[in-house]
C-alpha cells in the first residue's frame, strides 16, 4: 500500500512538471527538418510562410495542451500501477475537467466503474480554430468530434443567394460538444461549422472511437442513439427550420419580380382583352 501511494505521488510530480518538457527544442528541430523533407517534392522550393505558420501554430498549441505528452499505455511505469492508480490518474487527475463538463456525452456516472473512461482519455487530442475558420463545410467527410473549452463555435448553412455567404443559426460555446453525431454514426456535414470566436478544444477521432466501440458495443450503441437525438433536436431542426424559411422567402421573391409569377392569372386576362380589341378592330376595318 506504501509503495502505491509512493509510486502514485511520484507519478503525479512527473506529470505536474511536464511543461518543463513537452517545447524542448527536439521537437521544434524536428518540425523543422519535416517541413524542409517536403520541399523534395517541389524542387526545393520553400513551403508559403502563411502554411509554415499555421503548421507551427498547430504544433505549438498541442505541444503545449497534450495532456498524454508524458503517457502512454505502454509507458514502464504505467504498467507496474495497480488498476485503482492509473483509473485516478487519468480520470481523476489528467481529466476530471473533461469528464465533469461533458458528462452528458460519457454518461460518466453511470460508467465511473467502467474501464470505458479510462481507455477513452487515451483519444484526447488538443485543438484551436481561429475566428471565421471552417472547420467543416456542407458535405464534408468529419472525422472528428470536438468538446469546447473556450470560444464559439457557430452551425449553419450557405447562403441560398449567395453561396459564400453563411448564415449561423445555432451557437455552441464552452461546455458544448459538436460533430458527435457525424463521427459516431459515420456521416456527412449537412451544414456548415465555422468559429465564431477563437477556440480551444479536445478532439476525439472517428477511428479512435470506432476501435473503442468494438470493446465497449453497449456504451458504444447508447451513445450513438443518443448523438442522433440531440442532432434532431438541437442541429438539424433549428436550422433546417431557418433555411426552409429562406428558401420560402426566395421564392415568393422570384414569383413577385417574374412577369408570369403571382400576377398569371390577370396577366392571362389582360392577354385575352388585347387580343379580343384587336379582333373588334378588324371587323371595323372591314366594314
Amino acid at each position: 500500500m506504501i509503495f502505491g501511494v509512493t509510486f502514485f505521488s511520484y507519478f503525479i510530480g512527473v506529470i505536474s512538471n511536464y511543461d518543463q518538457k513537452r517545447l524542448t527544442p527536439d521537437k521544434s528541430n524536428d518540425l523543422n527538418n519535416w517541413l524542409t523533407l517536403l520541399t523534395r517534392f517541389t524542387n526545393h522550393k520553400p513551403l508559403p510562410a502563411q502554411l509554415v505558420n499555421r503548421i507551427e501554430s498547430h504544433f505549438s498549441f498541442f505541444w503545449a495542451n497534450n495532456r498524454l505528452a508524458n503517457i502512454s499505455r505502454e509507458d514502464a511505469f504505467m504498467a507496474t500501477l495497480p488498476r485503482s492508480i492509473k483509473r485516478a490518474i487519468m480520470i481523476n487527475y489528467l481529466f476530471q475537467d473533461i469528464f465533469f463538463r461533458f458528462r452528458q456525452f460519457f454518461n460518466t456516472f453511470d460508467n465511473r466503474d467502467s474501464k470505458f473512461l479510462y481507455d477513452i482519455a487515451f483519444g484526447f487530442m488538443p485543438r484551436r480554430f481561429e475566428e471565421n475558420e471552417i472547420i467543416y463545410d456542407e458535405g464534408d467527410e468529419v472525422p472528428e468530434m470536438y468538446f469546447i473549452i473556450e470560444g464559439e463555435i457557430g452551425i449553419g448553412y450557405r447562403s441560398l443567394r449567395m453561396k459564400k455567404e453563411i448564415k449561423i443559426v445555432k451557437l455552441f460555446k464552452s461546455r458544448s460538444f459538436i460533430c458527435d453525431y457525424n463521427v459516431c454514426n459515420h456521416k456527412k456535414s449537412e451544414f456548415v461549422f465555422q468559429t465564431v470566436k477563437d477556440a480551444k478544444c479536445y478532439a476525439l477521432t472517428r477511428r479512435f472511437l470506432d476501435d473503442l466501440f468494438v470493446t465497449y458495443p453497449e456504451v458504444g450503441n447508447r451513445i450513438k442513439k443518443e448523438a442522433l437525438t440531440r442532432y434532431n433536436v438541437f442541429t438539424k431542426n433549428p436550422v433546417m427550420k431557418m433555411k426552409s424559411k429562406e428558401e420560402e422567402e426566395e421564392q415568393k421573391d422570384e414569383s413577385i419580380s417574374s412577369p408570369f409569377g403571382q400576377n398569371d392569372a390577370s396577366n392571362e386576362n389582360v392577354f385575352k382583352i388585347n387580343v379580343t380589341n384587336e379582333n373588334d378592330l378588324r371587323k371595323e376595318n372591314s366594314a
